[in-house]
C-alpha cells in the first residue's frame, strides 16, 4: 500500500510549541480535507438555519489551511478522504449544535441554573425539529461511509457501541492516572478513532491482532489523551466553575489536583512528564518489534496510526483557532480548595507556563480544548447512539420504577407483636387490621426479573425503526415515547416467556431470566410489563377505540404465530416454506406492524395513498431469517447465546426446512430433534457431535448457502420498498436506511 503522509519541517513543528516524540506529517492530498470540511459546514449550516464556524483549520505558515483528519489519519486512502472528513467534520458541528441549543434554553430560565445542568429542561419544537435533522444528516454522512466499505464502516459503529458503558464511567471513582487513561481513552473516543483511521487506510485487522499490537496503540493513545486534556482544561474548568453544582471536570489535570495535591502548574507537569515516558515506551516496543523481524505493513500502518493521532493532535491544538489558551481569555490560574475548584484571586499569573518550560525546555505550553479526535467521536457518541439509548431507557424503565413502589414491608410483623401484647381481643383485632392498612404493596419484586433483562446489552433496533420512520411520521415526541414504551414492554415480555418456552440458558451472553428468578416469578413479571403495555396504549389513545383494536389485533396475531412455532417444535413436525413465513408474518410481524400503525394513525402527516404493509412484511422476513442464519454461522450469536443454540431448543428454522427437504438423512435428523435431549446426555442441550453432523448437512444440501443468498436477494427487496417509500414520502430516510444496513449480511 502506497503511503500518502508527508513529514512537517521539524523547524515548524517545533515553532508550534509541540512536544511529541513522534514524526508530525500531514496527508499529501490536505486540499481535499479542508475543501471537505467547509463544503459539510455550508450544507449542515443550511439545512439546520443555522451559522454554526467550527473553526477547525489551522493557517499552518509556509503550507496553508490543514484541518484535523490531514494531521490525524495522514494515510487515508486518498479516495475516503473527502468522505471520513466530512463525516469528522459533522460530528464537530453536530457538538457545537448542541451547545448551542443548550445555550437558548439556559438563557430562558436563567432563575433555575441547577434544572438546566441537571438536563431537566424540555427543548422546544422547534430545536427537536432541528435535532432531527442533524441526525437524518448524519445518518446521510454514515451511509457514504458504509457505501465505501460497509465491513469497516459497521466496525467503527460497532466500536462506538461497544464502549458505550465504560465512556460513562464515574470520574470519582479514578483516583490515579493508571486507573484514568484506559477509561478515558474510551470515553474521548479514541477507541473509536483507531478504528476509523482504519477505515481511512483500508486495513483489516483480526481481533487476534489488534490485541497482538494493543500495547502500541495504547501507549501512544494514553500520551494522546493527555494531550487532549492539557489543552481541553480550560475550557473544561471554566465552564465548572462558572456553573455550581456541576461535575468535576472528566480530566487528568483535576484528578492529579483532586487526588494527588498538586497545584495546577504541578499537574501540567507531571502530565507532560507522562506523555513523554508513555511515548518514549511506544518507541523502545516498536524498535524492539522492527528488531525481531519483518513487521507487516498492515501492522506498522496500525502502529503509525496510533502515533499521528497523538502528534497530529497536538500540533493541530497549538495552532488552530477553535480552542483558546488561557492566556488568550486571561484566564487565572485555577486551585482546589475545600473540596471545589475555584479561580485563584488576582490577574492571570504566569506559573503554569514558567513550570512547563523548564520541565519541557519549550517556550509555552498553549492549554487550548479537546482535539478532532475527541470531538468528532463525543459528538457522534452522544448525538446519535446516546440519544436513542438514554431517550429510550428513560423513558420507560424510570418510568415504572418511579409510577410503582417497591417490595412489602414488614411492618405487619411489628403489628402482630404489639397487638398480642395488649391482651384485649377487640382491640388486638382493630391493631391488626389498621396494620394491614399501612402495609403498602410495592412493586420492585416484581420487577426484578424486568429489570434484570432490560439491563442487559441491546442493539434496540426495533426502537432505532420507530426513531427513523418518524421522520416522515411526525409523531408527537410524547406519543412517540409512549410508542416506544408499549412495544419495548411487549418485546421485553415476550423474551421473558420466549425463554422459558424454548429452555434458554442464555440471553445476550448472559443468564436467562428464568435460570435467576425462576418460573414463576418471570413469568409473573412478563405478565406484569404486558399489562404495563396494555396500560401505555390506554393513555396513548385516550379513549380512542381503534387504537385499543390495533393493540388487541397484533397481539392476537403474535401468540398466534408463536403457537406454530411451539407446535412444530414439540412435535418435530416440517412446515413448508410458505407456513414457516406466515408463521413469521404473524410472530415477528406482530410487533413491527403493531408500532406502524398506531405511528400512521397518529401521526402529524397524512398517509393517504402510502402503504407500508409490504416494506414490514418484507423487513419482518427478512428479520426473523437473518436470526436463523446468524444462530448456525455467527461467532457473536455463538458467544452470546451459546453454538447454534437454536438446536438445542429444537427450532425449526428456514435452514433446517431446507436441509430436511433434501438431505438423505432426513429421518435421522428428525430422530436427533425427537431425542435432541438424550443426545446431549440430559444436560437439555444436543451433543456437540449431534449439532456438527447437522450443520454439515445443513453445509452439503446447500441450506446455509441458500439462506444466505435468499439473505442478500431480501435485502435488494427491501432497499426497493425503502425507495418506493421515499419517493411517496417525497424525502429520503438516511436514518431508516442506516437501520436497514446494520442488519445486513455481507
Amino acid at each position: 500500500m502506497p503511503y500518502f503522509s508527508t513529514p512537517l519541517p521539524e523547524a515548524l513543528v517545533r515553532q508550534s510549541r509541540s512536544q511529541t516524540k513522534f514524526t508530525t506529517v500531514m496527508h499529501s492530498n490536505h486540499e481535499i480535507c479542508t475543501e471537505s470540511a467547509e463544503r459539510v459546514q455550508a450544507e449542515f449550516n443550511q439545512a439546520m438555519e443555522t451559522n454554526i464556524i467550527t473553526r477547525t483549520v489551522a493557517p499552518v505558515p509556509g503550507i496553508g489551511r490543514l484541518h484535523a483528519v490531514a494531521l490525524t489519519i495522514p494515510n487515508c486512502l486518498p479516495e475516503r478522504l473527502a468522505a471520513l472528513t466530512r463525516f469528522a467534520e459533522f460530528t464537530i458541528l453536530n457538538d457545537d449544535f448542541y451547545d448551542i441549543a443548550k445555550n437558548e434554553e439556559i438563557n430562558k430560565i436563567n432563575d433555575d441554573i441547577q434544572s438546566v445542568l441537571n438536563g431537566a429542561i424540555e427543548l422546544s419544537n422547534s430545536t427537536e425539529s432541528n435535532m432531527t435533522k442533524s441526525k437524518q444528516f448524519q445518518a446521510s454522512l454514515i451511509l457514504d461511509i458504509v457505501n465505501i466499505d460497509a465491513d469497516l464502516a459497521m466496525e467503527i459503529l460497532s466500536t462506538y457501541s461497544k464502549g458505550l458503558e465504560l465512556a460513562t464511567f464515574a470520574p470519582d471513582t479514578l483516583k490515579t492516572l493508571d486507573d484514568y487513561l484506559p477509561i478515558r481513552m474510551i470515553n474521548s473516543g479514541l477507541d473509536v478513532f483507531q478504528t476509523m483511521s482504519c477505515f481511512g487506510m483500508g486495513i483489516k485487522l483480526s481481533a487476534e491482532e489488534k490485541e497482538q499490537l494493543s500495547d502500541f496503540v495504547n501507549t501512544a493513545m494514553y500520551s494522546t489523551t493527555l494531550i487532549n486534556d492539557l489543552h481541553s482544561w480550560p475550557k473544561e474548568v471554566a465552564h465548572h466553575i462558572e456553573h455550581p453544582g456541576s461535575e468535576y471536570p472528566f480530566n487528568a489535570v483535576a484528578i492529579l489536583m483532586r487526588h494527588g495535591g498538586l497545584s495546577e502548574a504541578e499537574a501540567f507537569v507531571r502530565l507532560r512528564e507522562r506523555q513523554a515516558q508513555l511515548q518514549e515506551r511506544h518507541l523502545t516496543l516498536l524498535r524492539a518489534l522492527e528488531a525481531a523481524g519483518p513487521v507487516p505493513e498492515s501492522h506498522m500502518l496500525y502502529i503509525l496510526a496510533a502515533q499521528y493521532a497523538a502528534s497530529g493532535s497536538e500540533f493541530w491544538s497549538e495552532l488552530v483557532p477553535r480552542y483558546p489558551s488561557k492566556q488568550d481569555v486571561d484566564q487565572p490560574e485555577v486551585e482546589f480548595v475545600g473540596g471545589a475548584f475555584r479561580y485563584r484571586t488576582g490577574t492571570i499569573t504566569p506559573d503554569i507556563h514558567c513550570a512547563v518550560k523548564a520541565a519541557a525546555a519549550v517556550k509555552t505550553v498553549t492549554e487550548e480544548n479537546d482535539t478532532v479526535t475527541k470531538s468528532h467521536t463525543n459528538g457522534f457518541v452522544n448525538g446519535h447512539t446516546n440519544g436513542v439509548a438514554n431517550g429510550h431507557a428513560n423513558g420507560h424503565k424510570n418510568g415504572l420504577t418511579n409510577d410503582h413502589t417497591a417490595h412489602c414491608s414488614n411492618s405487619d410483623t411489628n403489628g402482630l407483636t404489639n397487638g398480642h401484647t395488649n391482651g384485649d381481643h377487640k382491640n388486638e383485632e382493630t391493631f391488626f387490621l389498621k396494620s394491614l392498612e399501612t402495609v403498602e404493596c410495592k412493586s420492585d419484586l416484581v420487577l426484578a426479573p424486568y429489570n434484570y433483562l432490560t439491563s442487559m446489552p441491546s442493539k434496540g433496533i426495533r426502537e432505532l425503526f420507530i426513531t427513523a420512520l418518524n421522520w416522515w411520521l411526525e409523531v408527537a415526541d410524547d406519543q412517540l415515547v409512549c410508542i416506544k414504551d408499549v412495544v419495548s414492554f411487549l418485546h421485553q415480555s415476550s423474551l421473558m416467556l420466549d425463554d422459558i418456552e424454548d429452555g434458554s440458558k442464555l440471553r445476550r451472553g448472559q443468564p436467562s431470566t428464568h435460570t435467576i428468578y425462576g418460573l414463576g416469578q418471570t413469568i409473573n413479571s412478563a405478565n406484569y410489563i404486558f399489562l404495563q403495555a396494555f396500560a401505555r396504549v390506554r393513555s396513548l389513545g385516550h379513549g380512542r377505540p381503534e387504537i385499543l383494536d390495533m393493540f388487541i389485533d397484533e397481539l392476537e396475531n403474535l401468540h398466534r404465530g408463536q403457537s406454530y412455532d411451539l407446535y412444530w417444535k414439540d412435535h418435530v413436525h416440517c412446515p413448508s416454506v410458505d407456513e414457516y413465513l406466515m408463521m413469521i408474518d404473524n410472530k415477528t410481524g406482530g410487533l413491527f406492524r403493531l408500532c406502524v400503525r398506531l405511528m400512521e394513525c397518529l401521526a402529524k402527516r397524512s398517509t393517504r395513498g402510502i402503504s407500508s404493509e409490504n416494506f414490514v412484511k418484507q423487513l419482518s422476513q427478512y428479520f426473523q431469517i437473518r436470526d436463523d442464519y446468524q444462530n448456525l454461522v455467527s461467532d457473536q450469536y455463538a458467544k452470546e447465546k451459546g453454538f447454534a443454540e437454536d438446536l438445542d431448543e429444537g427450532k425449526i428454522s428456514l435452514p433446517l426446512i431446507y436441509t430436511l427437504q433434501s438431505s438423505p438423512y432426513r429421518d435421522a435428523i428428525m430422530r436427533v430433534f425427537k431425542h435432541r435431549d438424550l443426545c446431549g446426555g440430559n444436560t437439555g442441550e444436543m451433543g456437540m457431535e449431534m449439532k456438527t453432523f447437522i450443520i454439515r448437512e445443513m453445509r452439503k444440501t446447500g441450506a446455509l448457502e441458500k439462506t444466505y443468498q435468499l439473505l442478500r436477494a431480501m435485502q435488494l427487496e427491501l432497499m426497493d420498498e425503502l425507495r418506493r417509500l421515499e419517493e411517496a414520502f417525497g424525502t429520503p430516510n438516511a436514518s431508516l436506511e442506516l437501520v436497514l444496513r446494520m442488519l445486513w449480511i455481507e
